[in-house]
């Protein structure tokens, strides 16, 4: 039986300039159903270019651990149908909010993060018909992986008539490289993501996923948080740059994701310092990060020439 959308006791949402992104001229389809007696909630907006579908698995913080990678696995391909049946059919940018992040997985050594990336990385390598990371690397978005304070897996995915182009960070390792210390999978996403610009045809638009204070494949400064939070901006300059952008002062809808409540404010002056320009226009998120060693996360959009 599927769970009435009024049940749910939180539901992350995406930024707002994905509503933006759709146009007013939206076609909307649920797509609710039940899939191994497991109640997915969802839902698809298809616009003039872009297509943005949600899947929510209610209550996924109880589920194992094998249901859980099974029911990502799941979602994902409830949204790759779902595109398929639209015009936007070049996934650019995930969002995944996972209840339980961090919580201990019932194998040694795992993580509830790291199943979540099992059943993703199941899904995507049918989807791309890539039986292996190498092979993967050109067909992933940009995403952005953090827990939240709820109990539903839910899953974002903005979708383009247009493939993208990952964009990597040259200060860190491709995630898609990860080794075994993070997960016998690794997370299956790109840095950035390369868009094209409808308003301009020299001009793309780069979406920034959620970037940590993370050097290689490590996260570092820990226990730090205002140099948690300048490696972050650091590493995110860096990304722009390899993306063609001139820099932080092209960074725009920025998103600020902290694990303490009592933190945001001072992590918000660090980031205004550096972003001046958004002063007064950062979208502040408490929720959990993917490791527990670490106390900020920031995504975002810039243009790029």
């Amino acid at each position: 039986m599927i769970v009435p959308s009024v049940l749910t006791r939180y539901t992350p949402t995406a930024p707002r300039w994905v509503q933006q992104w759709l146009g007013h001229s939206v076609a909307v389809k649920s797509l609710d159903q039940e899939i191994d007696a497991l109640d997915f909630v969802g839902q698809v907006s298809y616009g003039d270019r872009f297509t943005h579908a949600t899947v929510r698995v209610p209550h996924a913080d109880v589920l194992p651990d094998l249901e859980l990678e099974h029911a990502t696995s799941a979602a994902y391909l409830m949204i790759r149908r779902a595109l398929e049946d639209g015009d936007a059919q070049h996934p650019v940018r995930f969002w995944n909010f996972i209840p339980g992040i961090v919580d201990a997985a019932a194998a040694d050594g795992l993580d509830r993060y790291m199943v979540f990336n099992a059943g993703r990385f199941a899904e995507f390598s049918d989807w791309f018909s890539a039986a292996d990371r190498e092979r993967l690397a050109p067909h992933i978005a940009t995403a952005t992986g953090v827990g939240h304070m709820g109990s539903d897996l839910v899953v974002h995915c903005l979708a383009d008539r247009l493939p993208g182009r990952p964009i990597e960070n040259p200060r860190q390792r491709a995630a898609y490289r990860y080794s075994e210390t993070y997960g016998p999978l690794p997370p299956c996403f790109a840095r950035a993501t390369l868009v094209a610009d409808d308003a301009r045809a020299d001009r793309r638009r780069v979406l920034v996923g959620g970037t940590s204070s993370i050097l290689g494949e490590d996260s570092v400064h820990v226990g730090n948080l205002a140099e948690q939070t300048r490696e972050t901006l650091d590493n995110i300059e860096a990304l722009l740059k390899e993306a063609g952008a001139d820099g932080l002062e092209a960074l725009h809808d920025v998103r600020v994701y902290h694990v303490q409540d009592h933190h945001g404010p001072a992590i918000l002056e660090l980031v205004e310092q550096r972003l001046p320009h958004l002063v007064g226009r950062v979208e502040m998120v408490h929720a959990p990060l993917c490791r527990p060693d670490l106390g900020v996360e920031i995504e975002g959009m810039a243009d790029a020439e």
